[in-house]
């Protein structure tokens, strides 16, 4: 036999004769040692368990509405078409909704035409892109507040297909 045979027999036998030390010992055992077992203590109840009082709150004076109800009217027929920028108020910033822009006049009048049957004010603009092209944008609005053009955002994003921007027109740049 070659050596490392030999030694490879010596090494099975170390290992087979330690296996056999440790656990001969344990099947040999009656009852589990004490380190399986556990004592837990759970502590009485206590008589009383003190819990704080509920803070009671003064209702403070009614809440006036920020914005007074409009009646509702019904839409004109005829969407809004122009190719000059919606009218802007010189005091304070105003907010539009951008719902989409198309290369042709002709769709971009067609989604206005949508959108004012569904009671949105919609207008149509043209504008020079970067690459001299003319675009028409669909535009709802402007509104005096973010909250509104938001709302009108949401309403456009239920009713359409479109991803609508809400675009801020500042009072300082014009």
């Amino acid at each position: 036999m070659n050596d490392f045979n030999v030694r490879t027999r010596l090494f099975g036998a170390v290992i087979l004769l330690a296996l056999t030390v440790i656990f001969i010992p344990m099947l040999l055992e009656k009852e589990p040692p004490d380190r399986f077992h556990f004592r837990v203590e759970i502590p009485p109840e206590p008589a009383t368990i003190a819990r704080p009082k509920p803070r009671i709150y003064e209702a403070p004076e009614p809440i006036k509405p920020l914005v007074t109800p409009v009646p509702v009217t019904e839409p004109s027929q005829q969407p809004v078409l122009s190719t000059k920028k919606p009218p802007v108020n010189t005091g304070q910033d105003q907010w539009i909704v951008q719902v989409a822009s198309f290369s042709k006049r002709s769709n971009a009048e067609g989604v206005a035409e949508k959108l004012t049957a569904k009671g949105l004010k919609a207008n149509v603009e043209a504008i020079q892109a970067a690459n001299q092209r003319t675009v028409f944008r669909v535009l709802i609005g402007p509104f005096n507040s973010e909250a509104t053009a938001l709302t009108n955002k949401k309403k456009t994003e239920s009713s359409t297909q479109f991803k609508p921007l809400v675009i801020r027109i500042s009072s300082k740049a014009r």
